[in-house]
C-alpha cells in the first residue's frame, strides 16, 4: 500500500513537473514568435541540444539566426558555427565566419578565438594574416597561441598586431556602451 502511495505520488510530480516544461516551451514559443530575442535564443539551444523538445538542427538553426539578426551575441556566435558545420542549414564557412565577426565586436570569446585561428589559418574566406590572428587572440586573451603565434612574427608585425588589438578593445567597448544605452532606453 505504502509503495502504491509513494509510485502515484512520485507520477504526479513527475506529470506535473512535465506539464510545467511543456507550458515553459510553449511560452518560449509565443514569446519567441513575438520577437523576443532571448526566447529565440532560448529555443535555438533547446532544439540545438534536445532540451524539453525533440533535437532538431533546422529549428536550432533557424531560431538562432533570428536571434543572431537582432544582434544576440551567443546566438551569432552558435548560427556561425551551425554554418561552419553545415548543421541544419547549408555548410558556408565565409558566412560563418561573418556571424563570428559580429558575436567578436561584442566581446564573446570563443569567437574572438575562432577568428584568430581562422586568420592563422587563411581560412573561412579570410587572408591568412598573422597581424589579425595576434590582434584577435590578444582580444580574447588566448595567451597560449599568443606565445606560439609569436614566434611566427616579425617584430613589426607583432606592432601592428598591438595596435590593432589595441583598436578592436576599443570597438568592442564602444560596442558595449552603445548596447547598454540601448538597454536603458528600453526600460
Amino acid at each position: 500500500m505504502l509503495r502504491l502511495a509513494l509510485t502515484l505520488s512520485l507520477t504526479s510530480v513527475l506529470l506535473a513537473s512535465c506539464t510545467f516544461e511543456l507550458k515553459d516551451t510553449a511560452d518560449l514559443h509565443r514569446r519567441a514568435g513575438a520577437g523576443d530575442v532571448e526566447a529565440q535564443w532560448m529555443l535555438g539551444w533547446k532544439y540545438h541540444h534536445g532540451e524539453d523538445v525533440t533535437i532538431d538542427a533546422k529549428q536550432a538553426a533557424n531560431w538562432y539566426r533570428k536571434a543572431a539578426l537582432q544582434g544576440h551575441a551567443k546566438a551569432q556566435w552558435q548560427f556561425g558555427f551551425m554554418l561552419d558545420n553545415g548543421t541544419g542549414v547549408t555548410k558556408n564557412k565565409e558566412e560563418a565566419v561573418s556571424w563570428w565577426l559580429r558575436a567578436a565586436e561584442q566581446g564573446h570569446v570563443i569567437a574572438q578565438n575562432k577568428l584568430g585561428l581562422r586568420y592563422l589559418k587563411g581560412e573561412g574566406g579570410l587572408e591568412r594574416d598573422h597581424v589579425a590572428a595576434y590582434a584577435w587572440y590578444s582580444v580574447a586573451a588566448n595567451e597560449q597561441e599568443l606565445s606560439a603565434l609569436t614566434k611566427l612574427m616579425n617584430a613589426q608585425e607583432r606592432a601592428e598586431g598591438q595596435e590593432l588589438s589595441h583598436k578592436l578593445h576599443e570597438q568592442i567597448e564602444a560596442n558595449a556602451e552603445q548596447l547598454e544605452a540601448q538597454t536603458k532606453g528600453d526600460l
